[in-house]
């Protein structure tokens, strides 16, 4: 029984690891598409800089994503530390509230925000990457014209087939935490050793 779990867990992990191993391989492909090995290059990153479209995107990206989730991190610690010390009236309403927003289908959120967003007058485009960084259904119905987010300038670029840009950028996009979560371990580490 243990040998058939590991094969299951071997076999889970190889689907889920495989997509992002072809990627980042992808990215430093010389072949535009990918199909065989023709040699390594970094002409798909300097493609990706000079993709205007793209880095626009990624800066909004940027910009509305350090904003949400610090909007997200603070708001979040208030209601958690209130919900787990205070009990009021209406508390359970709020904690059910919470865990039904998280089990709406995406669809169904996305026209529910579009709604209340065009009945309040607010601005479509801003609120796109406060909803989703990798949610394409929300972002295309909260995003308005003149505000271009990853999703969306991902979604668009990859219709007739991924383009070596989009695998350079998601490399970054996978490369740059991997490296920021070993450098934090590895200060971590030290910093315990030194005690």
């Amino acid at each position: 029984m243990k040998h058939i779990n590991l094969v299951f867990f071997g076999v889970v992990f190889a689907c889920l690891y495989t997509p992002i191993a072809v990627l980042l391989i992808n990215a430093f492909n010389t072949n535009r598409y990918g199909f065989k090995w023709e040699g390594f290059t970094l002409k798909w990153f300097h493609a990706m800089v000079d993709n205007h479209g793209l880095i626009e995107a990624a800066r909004n990206t940027l910009l509305v994503a350090l904003s949400s989730a610090t909007a997200a991190t603070a708001i979040g610690a208030v209601a958690a530390i209130s919900l787990s010390l205070y009990r009021f009236r209406g508390s359970r309403t709020v904690l059910g509230t919470m865990m039904t927003l998280m089990m709406l289908p995406d669809i169904i959120l996305a026209i529910s925000l579009l709604v209340l967003f065009l009945i309040l007058g607010i601005t479509l485009g801003f609120w796109s990457l406060l909803l989703s960084l990798d949610d394409v259904i929300v972002s295309s119905f909260v995003t308005g014209p003149g505000f271009n987010v990853l999703p969306i300038q991902i979604f668009s670029m990859v219709k007739v087939g991924v383009k070596p840009e989009v695998n350079a950028l998601a490399s970054l996009m996978v490369l740059i935490p991997i490296v920021c979560v070993t450098i934090s371990y590895t200060l971590l580490k030290e910093k315990r050793n030194e005690h």
